[in-house]
């Protein structure tokens, strides 16, 4: 299943979504979508053919 990550993220979720070319680090307020954007990088990154066995160390 994919997701239209352009449209259903602002711009900022949108860029840490996008930015598997290694760690990210995510700090924002309450309620602002750090979740959100942690499980859609997940789902990004099987999209995009990124091997489940490499998310952890």
């Amino acid at each position: 299943m994919h997701h239209d990550y352009r449209n259903e993220l602002n711009e900022k979720q949108y860029e840490a979504v996008t930015a598997i070319d290694g760690p990210t680090l995510i700090i924002a307020g309450a309620g602002s979508g750090k979740t959100r954007v942690i499980t859609y990088r997940i789902a990004y990154m099987l999209d995009s053919g990124f091997p489940s066995h490499r998310f952890l160390p």
